[in-house]
């Protein structure tokens, strides 16, 4: 089990780098290409981590956690290094993607 938790905050933190480099790529003049380029690139190494979880647990454990873990890493880094502000029906639907986690993870077969 700890090898599976290190690969999931491993594609966690890959997803955290993509948003990151696109959204700096997007905003900054001259900026555009090298953030696509850097942003695919760490995109496909966490594709080869989400294929490593896959092979080591269940799917849709695997992916539930590792796609819904990406999705709230990448919003909580956006918010914190780009300043953003969620609203009540964010954070909201923010505690309910972590409720379906939770669920996914404990009825998990260990």
């Amino acid at each position: 089990m700890g090898l599976f938790t290190v690969a999931v905050g491993g594609f966690w933190m890959a997803q955290v780098g993509i948003a990151l480099v696109f959204q700096y790529g997007s905003t900054t003049p001259g900026r555009w290409l090298r953030g696509y380029v850097i942003g695919n690139i760490i995109g496909v190494s966490s594709s080869l981590l989400l294929l490593v979880l896959l092979r080591m647990g269940d799917a849709n454990v695997a992916t539930g956690l590792a796609v819904g873990g990406g999705f709230l890493a990448q919003q909580a880094a956006l918010v914190l290094v780009y300043r953003g502000r969620l609203l009540l029906v964010q954070a909201l639907g923010i505690a309910a993607i972590v409720g379906g986690m939770l669920c996914l993870g404990m009825g998990a077969k260990g």
